[in-house]
């Protein structure tokens, strides 16, 4: 997925201001990870959580446990906000809500 200057900025901007780093593509795409917001993934029916604690919101190197989090995290959020525009607003997950995800 190929990004304007302008996004990119708009992200590098968001991270300054308390965001995260994650992938914009797939991890083997080659391409570094990009600056992002932070994610929201508890809000509404569609509403997803990751397992156990999350870490400090922050960049983190690529790999350690706390990048793969948040990465995690806002593929989750984009997800939901893909899925947000096509399904009816009282939609919800099944069996339930949240929808909770492990960690490794």
């Amino acid at each position: 997925m190929a990004t304007t200057t302008a996004s990119r900025r708009k992200s590098a901007t968001a991270t300054t201001n308390g965001g995260i780093s994650a992938w914009e593509d797939d991890p083997m795409s080659g391409l570094p990870p990009i600056a992002r917001p932070e994610p929201n993934i508890g809000a509404g029916a569609l509403g997803v959580a990751i397992s156990g604690p999350a870490p400090k919101l922050g960049v983190y190197p690529k790999g350690t446990a706390d990048f793969r989090y948040w990465a995690a995290a806002d593929a989750l959020a984009r997800v939901v906000a893909v899925w947000k525009q096509v399904l009816p607003t009282n939609a919800t997950w099944e069996p339930s809500t949240p929808t909770t995800t492990g960690r490794r």
